[in-house]
């Protein structure tokens, strides 16, 4: 399965670039929760949710990923969660098919 749009739950988001694929829009880089990171727009819900695969990493597990991924906990409701690594989950949009 190609996903086209990738992000990361975490402070900086490098696999849209390294997997030469679409980063989500209207989603702040730099994520700081404490610092660059406010309310959840609805414009950014709707990014959010039409990003393919979301990247949600777990080790370690910060509390600066920790509230990016209660920040964006709307958004992501739905998701298939595949696990990828011991420290890497796939968020997979509910819409996409998996073998």
């Amino acid at each position: 399965m190609r996903l086209d749009s990738v992000m990361t739950l975490d402070f900086t988001d490098p696999f849209p670039w390294i997997l030469n694929r679409t980063p989500t829009r209207h989603v702040q880089i730099g994520r700081d929760p404490s610092r660059t990171v406010g309310e959840m727009t609805p414009e950014t819900r709707r990014a959010i949710e039409a990003t393919a695969g979301i990247l949600k990493p777990n080790c370690p597990y910060t509390w600066a990923r920790r509230d990016l991924q209660a920040t964006y906990a709307q958004a992501l409701q739905g998701r298939k969660v595949i696990a990828l690594t011991p420290c890497w989950d796939l968020l997979l949009r509910p819409d996409l098919q998996t073998q």
